[in-house]
């Protein structure tokens, strides 16, 4: 009931508190009265914002600053998390109670190679290359593939891998999130496999990077009903990332358009509301 007054403020009603009736002139003198009777109260009242949607939106944006800062944090290398130390916290890094490490010779030029960045995520590669067990788990080209995304290359998004198992296995989801981790055979074997971690990681990739064209040469080739398993996935974890992909595909593939409009209408678990996102590509 206050919320509907409160839109005709100006309004006199009379309040039935079960007990006796409660007169009031207008909205403003009943809450004045009968709601804001302490100090608490109106301190409380007061904290409320005027508008709550703006409030909302903040929220949101700064939701969404801390998820992207802790996906940077996951993914940004060693080196370049210790040349934003101060000298005493990059000591700090290297203490340690262990004594065989304290007395080993070979401490204080490990801890060079570290901080010059000339031992860093890839180092298990050339360890690798000199353990028999290790060495086999992997094919050529998959090493292609994680050497390169650890070191932040350019990567061909049609590279061949050969054991998409094994290296999602082996990398957390999060390394998926760098900005050249795009990769068509990847992509495909996680959205099987419903590997939707991947998928996602994936997918913030792309939007992040603005790499829509990538991913606009990948999935045009996807069969209806294969394309349709990668729009559950975003509609159910990420609508925002699929209502991006949607926008980047309007102009550049028509057909591409059509299939995802298709496959995002056709799934049962999106609500009324966020179909409501996809309207200005329906007119189009």
């Amino acid at each position: 009931m206050l919320k509907s007054w409160s839109s005709e403020r100006e309004t006199s009603k009379q309040i039935d508190s079960r007990f006796r009736i409660v007169s009031a002139s207008n909205y403003d003198s009943f809450v004045k009265q009968y709601i804001l009777t302490d100090n608490k109260a109106v301190e409380l009242i007061e904290s409320f914002p005027e508008d709550k949607a703006i409030e909302i939106n903040r929220l949101k944006k700064e939701r969404n600053l801390l998820e992207k800062s802790l996906k940077n944090k996951n993914i940004i290398n060693y080196t370049q998390l210790i040349s934003k130390m101060t000298d005493n916290e990059r000591d700090a890094l290297f203490l340690t109670d262990k004594k065989t490490l304290k007395n080993n010779h070979y401490f204080g030029l490990i801890r060079f190679l570290i901080v010059e960045g000339l031992i860093d995520e890839t180092y298990w590669y050339y360890k690798g290359n000199f353990d028999i067990k290790d060495s086999n788990t992997f094919m050529s080209n998959d090493i292609i593939y994680m050497k390169g995304l650890m070191e932040g290359k350019e990567i061909d998004i049609f590279q061949e891998v050969e054991s998409p198992e094994k290296i999602t296995q082996r990398l957390e989801a999060s390394e998926f999130n760098r900005s050249n981790s795009l990769n068509a055979e990847i992509l495909s074997y996680c959205i099987t496999t419903r590997r939707n971690d991947i998928v996602l990681a994936l997918t913030d990739s792309v939007v992040e990077n603005s790499k829509f064209e990538d991913l606009i040469r990948i999935i045009k080739e996807y069969e209806y009903l294969f394309l349709k398993e990668y729009v559950k996935i975003l509609a159910e974890n990420n609508i925002g990332n699929l209502v991006s992909i949607l926008e980047n595909s309007a102009d550049k593939n028509e057909t591409l358009l059509l299939n995802l409009l298709n496959a995002t209408y056709s799934i049962n678990s999106i609500g009324i509301s966020e179909l409501s996102l996809f309207k200005p590509y329906i007119q189009k």
